[in-house]
């Protein structure tokens, strides 16, 4: 298969998903989407934003991208209940597990370190 051939090929996948069963599943992509921004917004303000020596930064690891994934599929669950999402959550919810301890710590870490220094 050429190069166009697979792209054609997939164009044509994502059409049919986009414009059949998902936009049944998910409703209108503008909305989902909207939802979905929301929700990343509120993760990352209070998740993410750090008070660092040079003012606010955003922080963000492997943990973070996995919960905010799993905003995203709760953000689909909202129109539509669905298996898939569920399944979707708990893949995330594993992957996320394999981050906890040295991710955590080393942000934490650094987020100490960054108000010590302001406090000093």
């Amino acid at each position: 298969m050429t190069n166009k051939e697979t792209m054609r090929s997939l164009l044509i996948e994502a059409s049919k998903a986009v414009c059949g069963d998902r936009h049944a599943d998910y409703g209108d992509p503008s909305e989902n989407h909207e939802r979905t921004a929301e929700a990343w917004c509120w993760y990352l303000k209070h998740r993410c934003i750090r008070l660092t020596e040079n003012g606010y930064q955003l922080v963000l690891d492997g943990y973070d991208a996995c919960a905010m994934m799993n905003l995203a599929k709760i953000s689909r669950d909202i129109h539509h209940r669905k298996r898939d999402n569920l399944v979707d959550i708990c893949g995330y919810a594993a992957n996320a597990a394999t981050m906890l301890d040295e991710p955590i710590q080393s942000l934490q870490q650094k987020e100490n370190e960054a108000y010590a220094e302001i406090a000093s």
